[in-house]
């Protein structure tokens, strides 16, 4: 393996999270009686943290208005759309031929972790990772940067063996962070020049091409 240590970021790199994500924000605008954004809009902010999403939908910075939508999201994921995902093909694969070859994989995200885990459960991929790390919602900004850290730090990872997996520039940033290895791919939610503009070290456009890279 050319990587020991798989950090992989969540939406948009192991599960489509587009539908639920969408169906939940229509209806937490619809709740506020705030006419909808387009589903273009709300797909180009899925992995950015909870906080900033309602920012941006909402057009405000009013915390009162953001915990209530945030709150609302809460209701409406757990109960209703969390489910509704798709897990990339070849992903399982992916990650049984990683513990075969000996190597680990971890999860870091700025989604909710009760959420990630229950996901992540459901596909059962969850005996896959070592360690998954996510967020509890009330952060306004990435705090991804900061969870590649201690996730590195408490697990003692080698940096030189060691690569994050994900769709979107923050991914990348928080690899080059704390000095290691960074891979892009593109089926999820980002773009080639994305991860190329904040220095992706290789981008991938499919989970073929991902495997030949980390077992390379």
């Amino acid at each position: 393996m050319k990587y020991t240590n798989i950090i992989f970021d969540f939406d948009g790199t192991l599960v489509d999270t587009r539908p639920g994500i969408i169906k939940a924000f229509y209806a937490v605008m619809t709740d506020m009686g705030i006419e909808p954004a387009d589903e273009k809009t709300i797909g180009e902010l899925i992995g950015v943290p909870l906080s900033q999403f309602l920012e941006v939908l909402l057009k405000t910075n009013d915390a009162k208005i953001i915990k209530k939508g945030s709150e609302l999201f809460k209701k409406h994921y757990d109960r209703e759309y969390s489910s509704d995902n798709i897990l990339y093909p070849g992903i399982p694969e992916l990650l049984e031929n990683i513990k075969e070859n000996s190597g680990s994989s971890f999860v870091v995200s700025n989604k909710i972790d009760a959420f990630l885990n229950k996901i992540l459960e459901q596909h059962d991929i969850r005996k896959y990772f070592q360690s998954t790390k996510g967020t509890d919602g009330t952060g306004r900004g990435s705090q991804k940067s900061d969870y590649v850290r201690d996730l590195v730090e408490e697990n003692n990872l080698d940096r030189a063996i060691t690569v994050i997996v994900g769709d979107r520039r923050d991914d990348v940033v928080a690899g080059k962070d704390n000095l290691i290895h960074t891979v892009g791919i593109t089926y999820g939610y980002g773009s080639r020049e994305e991860l190329e503009e904040v220095g992706a070290e290789i981008v991938v456009r499919d989970v073929e091409g991902l495997k030949s890279v980390l077992m390379e």
